[in-house]
């Protein structure tokens, strides 16, 4: 039997959009060997509604699975490629697919063919920041985000040699049961993220990253961003110390932890002076930081985390 690729989509109280998501996605997906899985984290409002009668329209395309209360988001995604791993028979791929109509279906099959082409990768991640002909539409972006991110994931290549430029991606492929260690992840939340590209360096799995158009829909907080950022930040920076391998690791990200929150805030305070082409890709962001030697990842700090990641 030919085996099938399964897309999960991680909801919770998506009722505004989730019509939207699931039609374009179906539109996208109707004619392939491809199953969707609507794996809804208890939600509260018309979301279930909506999934029955989208399963009535579509059969045996859409599967539901729910959790009876909100175990958060991490959890749903790690739920996901169990569904998928316990029917590997059946999947070869899992692909993960937000709810928020901020996923462009078009990189389906860009994911997909990078699956098929590349038997060594085990992670297809899609970025915002690869490609700048994609970061072109970005001007409902808030800036704190993009900061983050772009922090983030240099903190994170840094450490673990990644070679990421968005962190922060929910659309993803993976090649089932190959990522059977995140299943084990500790961080349910929003910044699970952090703990499942430490994993995988742990791990070695082999990551590559795709380009995907920015998308952002303005007045559209996705969960866990409502905080002020300064408390985001300090999310994140906690989960690198929570489930970072080693002290030497935790060391580096509390000495950085002041000055990461130095450099956000005068990158703020820029953006809101001159806000032409602030967003850009991750490659060139850090390239015109180091040419304004205003960059947190100096010389020096570079050196002491060679000497500490040995």
């Amino acid at each position: 039997m030919k085996q099938r690729t399964l897309i999960g989509i991680p909801i919770f109280n998506e009722e505004d959009l989730l019509e939207k998501t699931l039609d374009s996605l179906y539109n996208a997906v109707k004619d392939d060997d491809i199953d969707i899985l609507a794996y809804d984290d208890g939600s509260t409002d018309f979301t279930p509604k909506i999934l029955r009668e989208k399963q009535k329209e579509w059969g045996n395309k859409l599967i539901i699975n729910n959790h009876a209360y909100s175990l958060g988001y991490g959890k749903t995604i790690i739920d996901i490629l169990k569904f998928g791993c316990s029917n590997k028979g059946k999947y070869e791929y899992v692909i993960t697919f937000d709810a928020d109509l901020q996923h462009n279906p078009e990189t389906l099959s860009v994911i997909l063919e990078t699956l098929r082409n590349k038997k060594h990768v085990d992670v297809i991640s899609s970025s915002r920041y690869l490609d700048n002909n994609f970061v072109k539409n970005s001007i409902n972006v808030p800036v704190d985000r993009f900061l983050i991110n772009m922090n983030i994931t240099k903190l994170l290549n840094s450490l673990y040699s990644l070679n990421l430029t968005d962190s922060f991606s929910g659309f993803k492929g993976y090649r089932v049961c190959r990522v059977e260690s995140m299943f084990n992840m500790r961080d349910v939340g929003y910044s699970s993220p952090i703990e499942f590209w430490i994993n995988t360096a742990f791990y070695n799995l082999f990551v590559v990253e795709v380009p995907t158009p920015l998308i952002y829909i303005k007045g559209r907080e996705s969960r866990g961003n409502e905080k002020p950022w300064k408390d985001r930040l300090n999310n994140y920076l906690n989960a690198f110390k929570t489930y970072a391998w080693e002290d030497s690791q935790r060391d580096y990200v509390n000495s950085i932890e002041p000055t990461m929150m130095s450099f956000i805030n005068e990158d703020l305070k820029i953006y809101h002076e001159n806000q032409d082409e602030f967003i850009t890709t991750f490659q060139y962001f850090w390239k015109r930081h180091k040419e304004s030697e205003k960059n947190i990842y100096s010389k020096e700090n570079m050196n002491n985390l060679e000497i500490l990641s040995k």
